[in-house]
Formats: structure tokens, sequence, C-alpha cells
């Protein structure tokens, strides 16, 4: 199956939970998933052919 990195940028946690209820469904579809909260260029530089989802908080603006 697929091996997918879940990036997250948050500010009071809710972007993080969406995050972690992405990898538990991935997780259960088979599909290798990570959450990176505080990621580096090498985590993101990893996934060079490979899927990544970006979640991200708006903070209310968006």
């Amino acid at each position: 199956m697929a091996e997918v990195g879940i990036f997250v940028g948050t500010m009071y946690g809710n972007s993080l939970l969406v995050a972690e209820e992405a990898e538990a469904i991935l997780s259960g579809l088979g599909h290798k998933a990570t959450v990176y909260e505080d990621p580096q260029v090498n985590d993101w530089e990893s996934y060079t052919g490979k899927y990544v989802l970006v979640v991200t908080s708006t903070t209310g603006q968006g």
C-alpha cells in the first residue's frame, strides 16, 4: 500500500487531532502513515515520490 507523510501546522491543536484521525483511517486501510508535528526539511525530503498530506490551521481566517 501507500506510504503517506502527514505534515501538521497547528496553533491550538485541532489540526493535530485531524492529522491523527487521518493517520488512523489510513493505517486502518493498510497504508503506512506517519504524523510529523514538528517536521524538519529532511522529513519532507524523505517523501519525494511518495504521498503527503498537509494539515494546517486557519485560526478562524479561512
